[in-house]
């Protein structure tokens, strides 16, 4: 089973791999909420819940101003 803390280490690989950076994290034991990205402004948002069968979502935001 996919746990929490595999997919917190995972996110910071990629933030590492990319030169991104870790913008929101929020976590409890079943699910995770993150942003990752350049800015605020430009983000990837993920979501995952591992008591889900589908438990990755994966949404790309990019809000001009």
């Amino acid at each position: 089973m996919l746990k929490i803390k595999n997919i917190v280490h995972t996110l910071e690989d990629i933030t590492n791999r990319y030169g991104l950076r870790i913008l929101s994290l929020d976590f409890t034991d079943s699910t995770l909420i993150s942003r990752i990205g350049f800015s605020l402004e430009i983000f990837i948002q993920i979501y995952v819940n591992v008591k889900s069968r589908n438990f990755e979502k994966y949404e790309t935001c990019i809000i001009k101003r």
